[in-house]
C-alpha cells in the first residue's frame, strides 16, 4: 500500500493533469478527516487542475486507483493512530515552503467542500451533547487558522506586518513545531463528531 504518492508523480505523463503532489497529499488528508466520509466521485475532483485534461479512460483509471490506494493508507493511519505528517511539513523562514503551503492549501479545499458535513455533523452533536460544542469550537478554529496561515506564509507574513507584528516570522518557526499537535486534535474533533453519526469509517474500510 502506498505510504505517499512519490512514486506516482514521478511520471509527469500520467499526472499531468492533476494539481501537485504535495497540494493532493493534502487533499487525500482533508477528505479522509471529513466526519463522513466521501466516496471518490466526490474527492478525487479536487485533486484535478482543471485547465488540463485527462488523456484517455485507461490513464485516468490507472492514476486514480493509486490516489485511492493511498487514500485507503491515509485512513487506515489514522485508524490506528499511527497518522504523521510529511516528512516535508517543516517550516523555512528564509527557504523554499512550497510543498508545506500546497500540503495545506489542498487540505483546506477539502474542508471546504466538506463543510456542509461538518456542520450536519457538528448540529447532530450540538443536539445531543451541546455541552462539547464550545470546546470543539474553540480548538477547531484553532486548528483552521493554523493552516490557513501556513497555506500561504507571505500572506501571513503581510498580515502581521500590518499589525505591528515585526517579531512575527521568527515566532512562526515556533508555530510550526505544534502543527502535528494541531492534525492530530483536527482528526480528534472529526473523530468526536463521528460519534454522533453511522459509523461508516468502519464500513468504508471493510468494503
Amino acid at each position: 500500500m502506498q505510504t505517499d504518492l512519490k512514486q506516482l508523480f514521478e511520471s509527469s505523463e500520467d499526472t499531468y493533469f492533476l494539481h501537485n503532489r504535495y497540494y493532493v497529499e493534502g487533499v487525500v488528508m482533508g477528505a479522509c478527516v471529513c466526519p463522513e466520509i466521501p466516496l471518490p466521485d466526490v474527492w478525487l475532483p479536487w485533486t484535478i487542475n482543471i485547465q488540463s485534461r485527462v488523456k484517455d479512460t485507461a490513464q485516468a483509471d490507472r492514476v486514480f486507483e493509486q490516489l485511492f490506494e493511498y487514500f485507503r493508507h491515509v485512513l487506515t493511519e489514522m485508524r490506528t493512530e499511527h497518522f504523521q505528517l510529511p516528512d516535508y511539513i517543516e517550516f523555512q523562514y528564509e527557504g523554499d515552503n512550497f510543498a508545506l503551503e500546497s500540503f495545506f492549501q489542498g487540505l483546506l479545499v477539502a474542508h471546504h467542500q466538506s463543510e456542509k458535513v461538518w456542520q450536519h455533523a457538528w448540529q447532530k452533536m450540538q443536539v445531543k451533547s451541546p455541552e462539547l460544542a464550545p470546546k470543539l469550537a474553540k480548538k477547531l478554529k484553532h486548528c483552521l487558522m493554523m493552516f490557513s496561515t501556513f497555506s500561504d506564509v507571505n500572506a501571513a507574513l503581510d498580515k502581521a506586518k500590518a499589525r505591528g507584528q515585526i517579531d512575527f516570522g521568527n515566532n512562526l518557526q515556533k508555530i510550526s513545531a505544534s502543527l502535528p499537535l494541531a492534525m492530530q486534535q483536527y482528526i480528534e474533533i472529526s473523530g468526536a463528531l463521528v460519534d454522533f453519526l453511522p459509523n461508516q469509517f468502519e464500513t468504508f474500510i471493510q468494503d
